[in-house]
């Protein structure tokens, strides 16, 4: 019985096993990339967000001021 053919055989499957392995770990690199991109999008959009609310906020105050203005010079004139 010759060995030898056996040895080539694992020692090819194991070249092959590692290939895998290290594929394997840069397609997670690049999901775990991704999941943070992701993540750091819904918070860039949730700041927006935020933004877009104290603009409106901040809108609807000066409208506020300018009807107070309004009925103040209402009153005098």
């Amino acid at each position: 019985m010759d060995i030898l053919p056996k040895l080539q055989r694992l020692m090819l499957l194991q070249e092959k096993l590692k290939a895998a392995e290290h594929e394997l770990e840069k397609q997670s690199e690049s999901y775990t990339n991704q999941r943070n991109n992701i993540t750091n999008l819904q918070r860039e959009g949730d700041d927006l967000k935020l933004e877009r609310d104290n603009l409106q906020l901040e809108r609807d105050n000066l409208q506020l001021d300018r009807n107070d203005l309004r009925l103040v010079s209402a009153m005098r004139g």
